[in-house]
């Protein structure tokens, strides 16, 4: 009902944002760029502190020939996360991945990877001769935390388009996704008509000659973008 989709309004809008964030549909990021972009200036006030990107291809893991290259992948991205710098373009960031945004097709992969013990690892790989390797303690380092499976990206570029949010070294877990903003001015509120009246309801003539009731329910809020280094798009 109405009440239902006020309370997922929030979710569907930022849902919106990641789908469309490498385009203008929804406007620019602060620097003037597509929110998600290979060109983001480090510093968008002095230009020769060079850029970065937060869209990492040749990433995938739903989709990728074998688990051992899906975890590769993972390795890819933590590593592109934890390069970027402050604005000075020496500083680091200090950036970890803590969380993984996925279709529903797609989620099951990442769980079975993320929260892995062994895997079946090719000869040759991390100096190995074959077999099965102990991975649980190399995830952890990785930083992956939670997988969180979006139905909104269900069938988004073949369910191989991944998020992944990613959060400074001691920013508390609620300001992790500060790559968004959502600015409620006023909370979504109800309004009960009636015709006969009663309680906190309005009486209105017209529902009262056709015996009916009316319910209006409306807010003010606002989505947009917010640090592009707080989100990276990871592509297969």
């Amino acid at each position: 009902g109405a009440a239902q989709k006020a309370v997922y309004w929030p979710q569907r809008q930022i849902s919106t944002l990641l789908r469309y964030g490498a385009t203008s549909t929804y406007g620019l990021a602060y620097d003037g760029k597509t929110f998600f972009a290979s060109d983001h200036p480090v510093n968008p006030k002095d230009t020769r502190k060079g850029t970065y990107s937060n869209i990492i291809t040749s990433a995938g893991v739903y989709g990728a020939a074998t688990n051992e290259v899906a975890l590769q992948n993972l390795q890819k991205v933590s590593g592109a996360i934890r390069s970027l710098k402050m604005a000075d373009g020496i500083t680091p960031r200090f950036l970890q991945p803590k969380a993984i945004l996925c279709s529903s097709v797609a989620y099951p992969y990442f769980a079975q990877i993320t929260n892995a013990k062994f895997l079946a690892l090719s000869a040759g790989s991390s100096g190995t001769s074959g077999g099965s390797g102990d991975i649980e303690g190399h995830l952890q380092s990785l930083g992956f935390g939670d997988v969180i499976e979006c139905p909104e990206l269900n069938g988004f570029e073949s369910d191989t388009t991944y998020f992944v949010l990613a959060q400074a070294a001691g920013v508390p877990q609620n300001e992790m996704s500060a790559g968004f903003a959502y600015l409620e001015r006023e909370p979504f509120a109800t309004t009960f008509y009636t015709g006969a009246g009663g309680g906190n309801a309005y009486v209105d003539a017209v529902l009262d000659r056709e015996n009916s009731l009316e319910w209006h329910i409306q807010g003010r809020n606002k989505a947009g973008y917010g640090h592009p280094f707080a989100v990276f798009k990871c592509t297969a």
